[in-house]
């Protein structure tokens, strides 16, 4: 078994992308011997936990660099995952890369199945208020309504852009979708644009001309750079909620699957207030950093690592403690699978950072190299056990 100074330095070649199949075993072999002598986490008393979050945020702290600005912001960096290995030692958290240009060490013979699947891409459909649907290109990467026309982002005519809007002054409901496995870019007539994850809907007005605020609705999940307008307010409905904002950037997710509906904000300010009487908080206002969460029972005001929430609009997927059902689901939507659980254990937790270009054995072979979880494809089936 290797020491930890060794593990350290695995744990480099790793985020380098130059670990070979061995020194991979070896990585994980040490994380699993460490954890299975460790005391859990929840067991520790209360000093023995602020000890060692202050020991690792010291550790953290004294190797990254001072972190960019947002409009510069870059996920992850080398040292990063580093840190995370020696993290890893002192919590007990596992936290493994795979970067977007990093080979595959192991193949996908890995994770048993017959055939890979691969990630999701370009795909959305709009809906016109007639009910005609429209299939945007997969070769593009985003669409343009404006008052006059629709245009995909390279400045390139769709053919039904008359059908949208047959006057200038007569606002037609619009709906952008995207399914499972697809992603588009939707910028509004106003300027905001609206990146829409997968198996995700927003439906918005042609025009937003003569009215006193710019409305839309969205079920999924959208990031939202919305254009400055003091006169006239966005807002966002969502679930029981209503997002309204004068000009800033926020991620919403909003999952019919899921207990809730996470507004986290990366830039400006954003009131909240629920459409629906409840318990606890009617109305808060965010500010960059801060989450709000949206239940059945409470709205609440938590801080929110940001770079997380909006990680997938880079092309990566950032669990921070997630459980395997809330991981599963996200992979289902992003590479159309169904998720069958034989005797899984459900109540497993996992930190990691893995690109989304990457085939869907690259991302489960990412949580079975753990040793406490195994995956089968079948089809466009996964089958989880233990």
């Amino acid at each position: 078994m290797i020491d930890k100074d060794q593990y350290i330095a695995i744990a480099g070649k790793v985020a380098d992308g130059i670990a070979s199949d061995s020194e991979l075993a070896l990585y994980n072999a040490y994380y699993n011997t460490y954890q299975s002598k460790y005391p859990a986490w929840n067991k520790l008393g209360k000093a023995q936990k602020k000890h060692m979050l202050d020991e690792t945020a010291l550790l953290i702290q004294a190797q990254l660099k001072p972190k960019a600005s947002l409009k510069q912001f870059k996920l992850w960096s080398r040292v990063t995952v580093v840190a995370a290995a020696v993290t890893a030692i002192m919590l007990g958290v596992f936290i493994y890369y795979i970067s977007s240009t990093r080979p595959t060490a192991l193949g996908p013979e890995f994770v048993s199945g017959s055939k890979d699947i691969a990630p999701g891409k370009n795909r959305a459909t709009l809906t016109f208020a007639d009910g005609k649907v429209v299939t945007l290109s997969a070769a593009k990467q985003g669409v343009v309504v404006g008052d006059h026309k629709l245009t995909y982002n390279d400045g390139s005519l769709l053919p039904s852009s008359k059908a949208a809007t047959q006057s200038e002054h007569q606002m037609r409901m619009l709906t952008a979708a995207t399914p499972r496995g697809g992603t588009y870019h939707v910028t509004l007539p106003d300027g905001t644009v609206v990146w829409l994850n997968a198996a995700s809907t927003l439906k918005f007005p042609s025009t937003f001309s003569k009215q006193t605020e710019r409305r839309v609705e969205l079920t999924g999940e959208a990031y939202f750079e919305v254009f400055k307008n003091k006169d006239q307010p966005f807002i966002v409905h969502a679930r029981n909620q209503d997002v309204r904002v004068l000009g800033t950037r926020f991620n919403i997710e909003n999952y019919p699957d899921v207990s809730f509906c996470r507004t986290s904000l990366v830039e400006g300010s954003i009131q909240l207030s629920r459409s629906t009487p409840g318990p606890g908080t009617q109305d808060v206002i965010l500010v960059p950093g801060q989450q709000a969460l949206l239940t059945n029972s409470a709205l609440n005001v938590e801080i929110a690592d940001v770079n997380a929430a909006i990680a997938w609009t880079k092309g990566d997927f950032v669990f921070l403690k997630e459980d395997l059902p809330g991981i599963m689901k996200e992979l289902a939507r992003w590479y159309d699978i169904e998720v069958e659980y034989r005797d899984a254990p459900q109540h497993l937790r996992f930190d990691a950072i893995i690109s989304r270009s990457k085939n869907l054995s690259a991302i489960l072979q990412t949580m079975q190299i753990t040793g406490r979880v195994k995956f089968k494809i079948d089809g466009r089936k996964v089958i989880v056990t233990k």
